[in-house]
């Protein structure tokens, strides 16, 4: 009789292996991100901001999350169940987990741009200019400066605020109804988004055309105005947030997180209920892209970068969630069920 065949022999994971498995991609991803950071600190100076206001948001998620899980619960804590204790322990600790890359994310990238700008210190502004006439044989922005309205400067004023509320309102979404996988996936691609947008800012230094001293004398009128000044509150508040914005705008981030959100809107719209998200953010995500360039903040082709960096990183991250998966299993690494 035939002997059996021998049975492979599975070699034990590396330690990295391991490692990379438990910590998952997402904050291996803001590991670079940071040692980033810390390596242009060393070589150019430069000073952290602790406080950053677009943490606010992320943080105040975070924080209701964990007050729903304590008010859900509050019966057994207050009986000090030992089991219910347990639970919420373990709930609290995968969903500080699981949000606080993106909170750190923000961080680590607000304290990043301040460094746009020392490397290669020369702007890339009439180059892209050039690019927008050759391709559209008109500047857009000059373009678009002939429907200038107060309602409709308002209008984009209000959805050029919502770069960040939108990709943030659907991934809180996909975290409650309990796809937890799917969230990290999406905060995989909202850091390589920024990463990626970083690199970019460091190798093509180029501001909005708003503060290009070449093309401000062709504007008409020379100052948008808005008919409820939600123009004017809004673009001072941008301004004052954003020190180095005459170095920090290609690709554009507004579209490039805009673009992200709304394509995953669409790839996990049944874990999101249907398609009524999609269609919801889809008028909202195409008229922010107006935007950008009627109230000068972007050369269209800032949007088109914008737009293509996040189509790269959507094509790329179901592809590192598979490879990730196959490592999470060879490991015995299996991250924890959703809270």
């Amino acid at each position: 009789m035939a002997s059996a065949p021998p049975e492979p022999v599975v070699s034990e994971p590396s330690w990295l292996r391991r490692a990379a498995a438990r910590i998952g991609l997402d904050l291996i991803a803001l590991g670079v991100f940071s040692l980033g950071l810390a390596t242009l600190a060393i070589v150019y100076g430069g000073r952290w901001t602790l406080y950053q206001g677009s943490v606010l948001w992320p943080l105040g998620v975070l924080l209701v999350l964990l007050a729903i899980n304590l008010v859900a619960r509050w019966r057994g804590l207050v009986a000090r169940d030992p089991e219910v204790r347990a639970e919420v322990r373990r709930r609290v600790l995968t969903t500080v987990r699981d949000w606080l890359p993106l909170i750190l994310l923000i961080f680590v990238y607000q304290n990043l741009r301040a460094f746009t700008g020392l490397i290669r210190t020369d702007s890339i502004d009439l180059q892209l200019w050039a690019l927008d006439v050759k391709l559209f044989g008109v500047e857009p922005v000059l373009f678009a400066q002939r429907f200038a309205d107060p309602w409709l400067t308002d209008w984009f004023a209000f959805t050029y605020t919502l770069y960040f509320i939108i990709p943030l309102t659907m991934v809180t979404t996909l975290y409650l109804r309990g796809h937890r996988e799917d969230f990290r996936e999406v905060m995989l691609g909202v850091v390589a988004v920024m990463y990626g947008g970083f690199i970019m800012f460091i190798i093509f230094p180029a501001g909005p055309p708003r503060f290009c001293p070449e093309i401000m004398p062709l504007f008409d009128p020379p100052k948008l105005t808005g008919k409820l000044g939600f123009f004017e509150a809004t673009t001072g508040g941008w301004d004052r947030l954003n020190p180095d914005k005459v170095r920090a705008s290609f690709p554009s981030l507004h579209c490039a997180l805009s673009a992200t959100a709304l394509f995953y809107t669409w790839r996990f719209r049944r874990a999101l209920g249907g398609r009524m998200m999609f269609f919801v953010f889809l008028p909202l995500v195409v008229s922010l892209w107006i935007s950008t360039v009627y109230l000068r903040h972007h050369w269209i082709v800032d949007c088109f970068a914008g737009i293509a960096l996040a189509t790269v990183v959507f094509i790329a991250t179901p592809y590192l969630r598979r490879w990730y998966s196959v490592l999470g299993s060879a490991t015995g690494a299996s991250p924890p069920s959703p809270g």
